[in-house]
């Protein structure tokens, strides 16, 4: 047994590696969807429906490669894998899975300064 993997109740927050800490910009296409994470709160916007949000003040749950941020209505799992938004020949190095309402939404994602960068706009 690793003393060091064995965490018990009380022990502070772990901070969220790198590529889950800052602010993540996400999207998906069918339906089109955009979601925002950022250190206060998620924000998932879609056509001809009001925005969905809620806080973030819980932060990341991370297991391995995998984050969980936000709560009922709003869950995004965003995962380090590579991904392609099946649009546009873009990578991003971010897979994201979202829960709003029960329904599931899969697109990808990058940090915001990391968004790749569509030609001809659109």
């Amino acid at each position: 047994g690793d003393p060091a993997s064995a965490r018990g109740p009380g022990t502070a927050p772990v901070p969220p590696p790198a590529e889950f800490a800052g602010d993540i910009d996400a999207r998906g296409t069918e339906p089109f969807w955009a979601l925002t994470i950022r250190a206060n709160q998620l924000t998932l916007s879609r056509p001809d429906q009001p925005n969905l949000i809620v806080g973030n003040s819980k932060g990341a749950a991370v297991e391995g490669a995998t984050a969980v941020f936000g709560y009922a209505p709003l869950v995004a799992k965003v995962t380090k894998a590579p991904c392609s938004d099946g649009m546009s020949d873009l990578s991003y190095p971010l897979s994201v899975e979202v829960v709003a309402d029960g329904a599931t939404l899969k697109g990808c994602g990058a940090k915001t300064g990391e968004m790749p960068k569509g030609e001809g706009g659109g």
